[in-house]
This record gives structure tokens, sequence and C-alpha cells, in this order.
């Protein structure tokens, strides 16, 4: 009965005869899953790395300015932002803050002031009310000195989406903090510096000249 048993085991497991239909049903599932899931996690790594480097290209192109910028130059980097990311129109914007150090700024207690913050695409402009949270990601910097606090958002969606692979729709928010190279401070069109390094507001500002 024992040597019965196990040749019906040896048996079984040794029959290779089936049908395609059968397997295929039991892989294609998993196959397709396999596929999608690489393509998008891929996809998704891509366009945030993407997001990124348009980052931190635009921030370059501020710290290399020499003279002041209005809103038409602003909207032209934002054409560039999405021209760099192939991101939609709708919840992409930019937003440009310059920020200085005013006291204790060799410890952890230091004073930050937003010189002045502009906008995007009707984004809610940096106001020193928000400073908290920006205080642990702006870097060092010396009393006095001003640093480009430059902001980008742009809203992702995943190629494909099932419910054996969850990855929602996303916003994808990126930031760089750059110390101006040529100049003491990026200026807004209508500002100057007066002797005791505040910002004033000469005239109304106009809209610059786009990119």
């Amino acid at each position: 009965m024992t040597s019965k048993i196990h040749r019906s085991v040896r048996g079984f497991l040794g029959d290779q005869k089936g049908t395609l239909s059968v397997e295929a049903a039991i892989v294609m599932p998993l196959l397709f899953w396999a596929i999608t899931a690489t393509f998008t996690f891929f996809h998704g790594y891509k366009a945030q790395t993407s997001a990124y480097r348009a980052n931190y290209t635009i921030s370059d192109i501020l710290s290399r300015e020499t003279v002041q910028i209005g809103q038409g130059y602003l909207d032209g980097l934002h054409n560039v932002y999405q021209y760099m990311t192939l991101a939609r129109t709708e919840g992409t914007w930019l937003r440009l803050s310059v920020v200085r150090c005013l006291a204790d700024c060799t410890t952890s207690a230091r004073d930050l002031d937003i010189m002045w913050s502009r906008t995007t695409n009707g984004a809610r402009e940096l106001e020193n009310a928000d400073i908290s949270f920006w205080k642990p990601k702006v870097p060092w910097v010396p009393k006095g000195d001003s640093l480009i606090l430059l902001e980008t958002s742009s809203n992702y969606s995943p190629p494909f989406t099932n419910f054996l692979l969850s990855f929602p729709d996303r916003t994808l928010v990126s930031h760089s903090v750059t110390r101006p190279r040529f100049a003491p401070q990026l200026l807004w069109t209508g500002m100057s510096v007066g002797d005791d390094g505040i910002v004033v507001i000469d005239e109304i500002p106009d809209d610059g000249a786009p990119i």
C-alpha cells in the first residue's frame, strides 16, 4: 500500500501534461502587474527627477541675475519649468522668495526674514508666519546676507492605475536655496535697498520682460 502511494505521488509530480490556457490564466495577471508596476514606478521617479532638475536650473538662472526682475520674467521661468517637466498648466506654480538672516545667525534660534515673495499661477506668497517651517531647511548664512528660495510644484498622474497597483495622483513639490552669484541680493522691479539693507518699494512694480 505504501509503495503504491509513493508511485502515485511520484507519477503526479512528474506528470508534465497540461494546457497553456490554464498556465496563462494563472501567470498573466501577475505578468501584467509586473510590467505596469515597473513602468509606473520608473515613470514616477523620472517625473520627480525632472522636477528637481528644472527647479535647480531655474534657481541657477535667478542666482546669476544682476538687475531687477518682474512678473513677466517669472512667468517666463514658469514656462521653462513646464517645458522641462512636460507638466500641465493646471496646478503648476512657482514661488520665488528672498530670505535673509537678521540676528543670531550662528544659532538654531536665528532670526530669518522674508524680504519679499512672488508667485505664478495664483499661488500664495510666502510670509514671515511661514518662516518656522523653512528655518530648518534654509542653510546657515551670515548676518545680513540674503538667499534665493525657489519652490516649484506640479501635478503628476501615473500612466497606469489598477486594483493591484496603488499609486495615486500626487503633487511633486521641490525647493532649492541659492546664494546670489554676482549681486548682493535679487530684487523685484520697483524695489531698491537702503543703507540699512532694508528693501524699499520705489514705485509700482511692472511686468518686467518675459523670457
